[in-house]
């Protein structure tokens, strides 16, 4: 029986990204009065990345290491520690606009739909707005068929779809793994589009 509040497991890989991930936890860590865990997977890195996680502090992280697999591999690994009953793969580049709050209200609502989507946005090196992507076409299929309008932070899925469509692993794959998920997954489940 599903709970009246998602909790959520956001899984970051990372690989020698140091100078980044601090800024990329406290996107997330500021998200309003949303519950959530924060799973950092350093996949085999060489930097300082655990000294950064480490001086952090918060109990909401949770800080794992593997060897070098890419970000598949990471992902899947990251998967592993999740309890949340929402997955949302994150990159260790990006940043989380303030949202988890209302995400979580739409999912509530729509009777916690198995894969959940919104758009991305673009900025530049000075943290201004460059573009907001959006679809190709009016139609999903056209779209996704089209190219990859969804990044990794945008899509929430239900564990279990998480788990039952793991990442490949495919090194070959590197870049364009999360596109070829979104393919696979949308073959047998719907993506709710949810405007934040």
């Amino acid at each position: 029986m599903e709970s009246e509040q998602v909790f959520f497991s956001i899984i970051i890989p990372t690989y020698n990204r140091a100078a980044l991930i601090y800024k990329t936890i406290q996107s997330i860590l500021v998200q309003g009065k949303s519950s959530f865990e924060v799973i950092i997977v350093d996949d085999g890195g060489t930097d300082d990345t655990f000294k950064i996680v480490e001086a952090i502090n918060d109990s909401r992280i949770i800080y794992t290491r593997t060897k070098n697999g890419e970000r598949g591999a990471a992902r899947n690994h990251g998967l592993n520690f999740a309890i949340g009953q929402y997955i949302l793969y994150f990159d260790s580049d990006d940043l989380l606009n303030d949202c988890v709050v209302d995400v979580s209200e739409f999912i509530l609502k729509r009777s916690f739909p198995e894969v959940v989507y919104g758009m991305e946005e673009n900025i530049s090196a000075e943290y201004n707005t460059a573009e907001i992507v959006r679809p190709a076409y009016q139609s999903f299929k056209h779209s996704i068929l089209h190219n990859n309008f969804l990044a990794c932070g945008s899509v929430f899925l239900k564990k279990n779809i998480a788990v039952d469509y793991p990442f490949s692993e495919d090194r070959s794959l590197s870049g364009t793994e999360d596109w070829e998920l979104w393919l696979r997954l949308f073959t047998d489940i719907e993506f709710i589009y949810c405007p934040v």
